[in-house]
């Protein structure tokens, strides 16, 4: 009898983690979805690249120094 419970209450737990995990990796790939849409429909978004040369000018030679930041120096410039 006791291994008739157990047993039950094991597939409910595995029945249980199955139904989450599947909830969230449904949820996630959604979202995925969204955001790739978005991104196709509004391509005018995009980020711009810039040659270095293009940067050097745009910050006058990297004259005027901001500050520090988690990804580098940051400089003074005009678009």
């Amino acid at each position: 009898m006791a291994m008739i419970v157990i047993g039950r209450a094991l597939l409910g737990f595995l029945c249980l983690f199955a139904y989450l995990i599947y909830k969230f990796r449904r949820r996630h790939l959604s979202l995925d979805d969204d955001i790739e849409e978005f991104l196709h429909n509004h391509q005018n978004l995009q980020p711009i690249k810039y040659s270095y040369s293009e940067i050097k000018k745009m910050t006058h030679n990297f004259k005027d120094k901001l500050g520090q930041g988690g990804f580098g120096s940051v400089y003074k410039g005009k678009l």
